[in-house]
């Protein structure tokens, strides 16, 4: 009896004392130490998250400022259309000699760029169809500066009548100094002998006078009736080239008419037959002289021209039905 109240009493002390043991474990954590750190590692985290933000906000400002400078792009200024014609100013030309090239100079200028200007010349007293043509071209040295030559084979008449013509480049003209209506004339002279003085013997030194150009041509054999005839040639000659002409006709007529040709780089030269001349079949050859007047050189000869057959222009193909080739059941 008394063993079992003492093995009671000892079962009960143990239970007390595994309790108090359990209250003291769970009570411990409650209160944390006042002199606790964060760990080193999570310092070097936030640290290394700071850095990489640093490093990438220097990054996107280079990006930023550097975004500006590859979209800069270089844009030519552009010059709006003011709506008026070129500014043209000519000295008129009064006189000539026969049979010698004839300069006429202009100037012309436009804030949107000057197209031309265009020397029309013709034998005084023709019709107002009978104007030849000629492009002037413009100076290396002066800007606005324009000339044309009229070769010598125009000038062997009594006398000429031109005007001239420009337009700009957005198409507002034509300016014009005459008309085709009003020329200025110009009135050729015979050229004059000088006299010279007698003067005693004196050593003469003869220098050869050159040769003239060499002409290159393709001949052309067909044309559109109606439509104008652009002739290419390529002159060369150790001393110039000077009074490159076309001279045409149409077939069965006698007389030639002389169309100038321009320059338009290095040794090539071009001239346009109008429009208004391909009516019916030409005839044609290509001649000029050197600046001494040695030639002329000719591509075709005047009893042996080129011949360009003016044909028409061939008429559109019409479709046939859709329904043409169907047959019926």
């Amino acid at each position: 009896m008394h063993l079992r109240k003492l093995f009671l009493i000892a079962a009960a002390s143990l239970c007390f004392a595994a309790a108090a043991m359990a209250q003291s474990d769970a009570a411990a954590p409650s209160q944390p130490d006042a002199s606790a750190k964060p760990p080193a590692k999570s310092k070097k985290k936030s640290k290394s998250k700071k850095g990489g933000a640093r490093k990438t906000s220097k990054k996107s400002r280079k990006k930023k400022s550097s975004a500006p400078s590859a979209a800069i792009q270089t844009v030519e200024p552009v010059v709006p259309d003011d709506g008026e014609p070129p500014q043209l100013t000519h000295q008129p030309v009064a006189a000539g000699t026969r049979g010698k090239p004839l300069t006429v100079a202009a100037h012309a200028t436009d804030a949107n760029g000057v197209f031309g200007p265009v020397l029309y010349v013709r034998k005084s007293g023709l019709g107002s169809g009978d104007y030849v043509p000629i492009k002037m071209i413009a100076s290396k040295i002066v800007p606005g500066d324009y000339s044309a030559d009229v070769p010598a084979a125009l000038t062997n008449v009594e006398g000429l009548e031109y005007y001239i013509e420009t337009w700009d480049l957005a198409g507002n003209g034509p300016s014009r100094a005459g008309s085709a209506e009003v020329p200025m004339a110009v009135t050729i002279e015979e050229q004059k002998k000088a006299i010279a003085a007698p003067t005693l013997p004196t050593t003469v030194t003869i220098k050869p006078k050159g040769a003239p150009p060499a002409i290159t041509h393709a001949a052309l054999t067909q044309a559109l009736r109606g439509k104008s005839v652009e002739i290419n040639a390529r002159l060369v000659g150790d001393t110039g080239v000077q009074g490159a002409v076309v001279m045409f006709r149409h077939a069965g007529e006698r007389d030639y008419r002389a169309l100038p040709m321009g320059n338009i780089g290095a040794d090539d030269y071009t001239a346009t037959i109008p429009a208004a001349m391909t009516t019916s079949d030409l005839e044609y050859y290509v001649e000029a002289f050197d600046q001494y007047g040695n030639g002329p050189a000719r591509s075709g000869a005047p009893n042996v021209p080129y011949a360009l057959k003016v044909m028409d222009a061939s008429p559109a193909a019409v479709p046939a039905p859709a329904n043409a080739g169907r047959r019926r059941h």
